[in-house]
């Protein structure tokens, strides 16, 4: 038609529920994939749920307020045919605080009504995924440092710390799941389908790093044995050193897709590896007091660095290279 382009039908049921009638503009994309999309020029009507307040199911309840956030409901109604308990709206009111952008806009005595006040198009995934890696690098560093340095006040900042790794966690899920769902937000962030999945799978990597730093900074709260001015403390900071650098590179890697920074993954795990077996020799050597603790620790750092390889691999295959 006028020499440029071609005709297209469109299916009867399509156009009829999206409300389309002679004279409608739809808008046809061209991905990077050469598929085309057709899409409506009216938006959405915002996504609601209303989800029933019982006081004997508070837990399921919170449950179900989490879930519809990672679905990404734009308003979630919590609506009850009694009086919502002041200890289950306590309970509501922080778990709706430990996820991002959600506000409490209206409150009643049987009611709460809380909407999501974020834009997804001013959110990309690349920044709360670089944000998620700089919190739980910083997180097993202070717990090693906690744990050679006997800081239990320094482990008990790095426990508390999770739960803002979590709210990340969540955010990045739930924009994940609206790209998904949502192809004008898929260019506009310049995101794939398979970006999607690959950040998915690296955000959870990620928080479960942000675990295993918890468990660290928990055995540094509970451990009895020394290690100021010993050769253990030595080995675990040359260790905490080395996984912070392991760390950038796999991100790096990830991010860039540079299959060079890949390969510096597999290297300085190599030598993780080792140091890890130094510092099991030197803990079996030494006071038998706290060796539970220090195989733990040392199983734990093991652990974070076999994550990073994880991270690495959705770059280029990692595991026949380590083996």
């Amino acid at each position: 038609m006028g020499g440029g382009t071609l005709l297209v039908s469109l299916p009867k049921d399509w156009s009829r529920r999206h409300k389309l009638h002679k004279g409608s503009s739809v808008t046809i994309g061209v991905r990077a994939d050469d598929t085309l999309t057709i899409l409506t020029d009216v938006h959405g009507e915002p996504r609601r749920i209303v989800i029933q307040y019982q006081a004997e199911r508070i837990n399921q309840l919170i449950n179900e307020v989490v879930g519809a956030y990672l679905l990404g409901y734009d308003t979630i109604m919590i609506r009850g045919n009694e009086r919502v308990r002041y200890e289950d709206r306590e309970q509501i009111k922080q778990a709706i605080r430990q996820l991002v952008g959600l506000e409490i806009v209206e409150e009643e005595s049987s009611s709460i009504l809380a909407q999501c006040l974020l834009e997804p198009k001013t959110v990309k995934p690349e920044k709360i995924f670089t944000r998620m890696h700089l919190m739980v690098r910083g997180m097993y560093r202070d717990g090693i440092t906690a744990l050679s340095e006997r800081d239990k006040h320094l482990a008990r900042i790095v426990i508390e710390r999770d739960d803002e790794v979590d709210r990340l966690y969540f955010l990045l899920v739930r924009l994940i799941r609206s790209i998904a769902v949502d192809p004008r937000l898929a260019e506009g962030l310049n995101v794939s389908y398979i970006d999607c999945l690959d950040y998915r799978v690296a955000a959870n990597i990620l928080e479960s790093i942000g675990d295993t730093a918890v468990d660290i900074a928990r055995t540094a709260v509970s451990i009895s044995g020394q290690f100021v001015n010993s050769p253990l403390k030595t080995v675990l900071i040359e260790i905490r050193s080395l996984l912070e650098i392991i760390q950038n590179y796999s991100v790096r890697a990830f991010l860039d897709k540079n299959r060079a920074d890949a390969q510096a993954v597999v290297d300085i795990y190599g030598t993780i590896i080792d140091k890890c077996k130094k510092l099991e020799k030197i803990a079996m050597a030494g006071p038998k007091t706290s060796l539970v603790e220090l195989q733990t620790t040392i199983a734990n750092l093991n652990k974070i660095s076999r994550y990073n390889i994880d991270i690495a691999d959705l770059t280029v295959p990692m595991y026949p290279m380590i083996r």
